[in-house]
């Protein structure tokens, strides 16, 4: 049996994006075909590795008529620029988070996609852990009453080099610090078991490294369910 495939354009070069070629490679339905990106060496490395079509320009990229899906994974100030430009040349997208910067970047990528009938998913893995996926079966499945109460710390020492980058030291290129790049997946948890925030309160700090984004949060939420 004949099975159809849809052909995926990688944006970036980097690690991530090494990382998304290895896993979609894997895939029977997604095939990897082209790639784009600033970094050149990089970009001729994976093309090699991974037997993809090296693309001139973002618009030759996203004007390719067998691509179906843009897989974007490039450094976080890009992401909401290169998405919109995909959504508009009829690519549906797969997106690292952050999906943008403002609420109102998001609503507009939402718009786009809606109003074109494509999708645009944000890779939000920890959702798909083997515990968490226990604990979701497991109160799907049991009568436990209303969820009233989630917690999470984490406590993970970053080396000054780790954030030597720009990408991940100022607001211009990441957008923010620890709560984009730990704490984000640990709020998607809480939120999907949860459900929406009503109400945040917090503070953020640099406490340990000297650079624009923040390497310490602390966050209350109280929840439209009553928890917090």
């Amino acid at each position: 049996m004949t099975v159809n495939t849809f052909k995926v354009a990688v944006l970036g070069s980097g690690s991530t994006a090494e990382y998304h070629l290895r896993v979609l490679k894997k895939s029977k339905i997604i095939e990897p075909t082209v790639i784009f990106g600033k970094h050149h060496s990089r970009v001729s490395y994976l093309s090699n590795q991974f037997d993809l079509i090296p693309a001139e320009s973002l618009e030759h990229c996203l004007s390719l008529s067998h691509i179906s899906f843009v897989d974007i994974s490039t450094s976080n100030d890009l992401h909401f620029l290169y998405a919109l430009a995909a959504l508009r040349a009829n690519k549906s997208v797969i997106l690292e988070k952050p999906a943008a910067f403002t609420f109102n970047e998001v609503e507009t990528l939402v718009q786009e996609a809606d109003s074109r009938n494509l999708l645009i998913l944000i890779c939000l893995q920890k959702r798909y852990n083997s515990s968490f996926q226990q604990v979701r079966e497991l109160l799907s499945r049991e009568n436990f009453g209303t969820f009233l109460f989630g917690e999470s710390k984490i406590l993970m020492p970053r080396k000054p080099e780790y954030y030597d980058s720009k990408r991940k030291s100022t607001l211009e290129f990441s957008g923010g610090g620890v709560l984009i790049y730990q704490a984000f997946h640990d709020l998607d948890l809480i939120c999907l078991l949860l459900g929406t925030a009503q109400t945040i309160k917090g503070s953020i700090k640099q406490n340990y490294h000297t650079m624009e984004v923040e390497d310490t949060a602390s966050l209350n939420l109280e929840f439209e369910s009553g928890g917090m």
